[in-house]
């Protein structure tokens, strides 16, 4: 081979080399940039403090605003004669979260020997045509040594939900259970129950995706993924009520070793000791959650079938970009409670 063709295929090797060092240089520069700058934006949002996290979802609710709202109502309930206005309003209210366990939580508290449920399904707080004297009105005559009890999650009607009860409970007088599940488990379970309600043709995707499989948050659909955003709830009620008041319960904890939970919420509610992992054997039924045994009774009490549905197979792609999207708000709840959940190592 000529000196001269060798000395070409020679330059032309080392710049093909070159070029392809070049390009994996390229790639690799623009993969540390792409991940150093998902750092620095997962810090960002780590190092927000409670109070930031506070005023980041509430920067269109202010207290202030949530006052002038409710103050027609305290006006009204001003006007009632003093009998009603004495009457006693409950102790404990659950407010949620939807699909999170909160039928159980409520079913195994009321079972408390000085926990008095009460169910206002027309004239409660959730009701559509809502009255104070109404509702206080349903209340029976309860023992003073029992906590009333009451269930109230408003679906539909949150922010009806927010200003009725700042209006009831001026001094804030009141302690509020919230169960928090895994946010992608109580979506589907959500799903599980518009379909055997309706929509049965729908895929899970179809229910919580919107153009582009982008998930949406948008509250006026009714299975969107807004409800596992616990972040932005717990920030409205914390708006209202002061966070001593506030006990989140964990749900994923709650279904397997329930009595564990409900010993915290006896130790919130300052409740004599009843509940113990022998109250509790395993449902015969579903072996995955518990029946419960009061007192001396032999039968334990069960909760339905409609209780634990298994869940549909869901792609691990979808699952994958449901942890990814949910990941910060996570991160951002457990800053804002001052508390993190077992389900979180899910999201590690």
């Amino acid at each position: 081979m000529p000196v001269r063709i060798r000395s070409a295929v020679i330059v032309l090797t080392v710049v093909v080399v070159l070029t392809f060092m070049y390009s994996i240089a390229v790639h690799e520069f623009i993969a540390f940039k792409k991940v150093r700058t998902n750092n620095i934006i997962d810090a960002a949002v780590k190092r927000l403090t409670a109070d930031e996290i506070q005023k980041k979802y509430m920067m269109d609710f202010s207290v202030e605003e949530l006052e002038s709202r409710v103050q027609k109502e305290r006006e009204e309930i001003d006007k009632l004669p003093l009998d009603i206005k004495r009457h006693r309003l409950p102790d404990v209210i659950q407010i949620g979260v939807f699909k999170a366990g909160t039928g159980t939580t409520t079913e195994w508290l009321a079972r408390h020997p000085q926990i008095e449920l009460v169910k206002n399904t027309d004239t409660g707080f959730c009701a559509n045509s809502y009255s104070y004297a109404e509702y206080v009105a349903h209340f029976p005559e309860i023992s003073n040594d029992k906590q009333i009890f009451e269930r109230a999650q408003c679906y539909s009607r949150q922010m009806a939900l927010y200003e009725r009860m700042a209006a009831a409970y001026q001094q804030r007088n009141v302690k509020l259970l919230i169960v928090i599940r895994d946010p992608i488990d109580r979506l589907i379970s959500g799903y599980i129950q518009s379909v055997l309600e309706k929509d049965k043709h729908k895929s899970f995707e179809e229910h919580i995706c919107c153009m582009n499989g982008t998930f949406q948050m948008d509250n006026n659909c009714k299975f969107s993924t807004q409800r596992s955003v616990y972040v932005i709830q717990l920030a409205k009620w914390l708006q209202a009520f002061p966070r001593d008041s506030i006990h989140l319960v964990d749900g994923d904890i709650f279904a397997k070793t329930p009595w564990v939970e409900l010993e915290k919420i006896e130790r919130f509610l300052k409740l004599d000791h009843f509940y113990s992992e022998d109250r509790f054997p395993i449902n015969p039924e579903n072996p995955k959650f518990r029946c419960f045994i009061k007192y001396n009774e032999t039968e334990p009490i069960c909760m339905g079938v409609d209780k634990g549905r298994s869940h549909p197979k869901i792609s691990e792609e979808t699952i994958l970009k449901l942890r990814k999207f949910f990941k910060p708000y996570n991160d951002e709840l457990f800053t804002l409670a001052g508390q993190r959940f077992s389900w979180s190592v899910n999201y590690d």
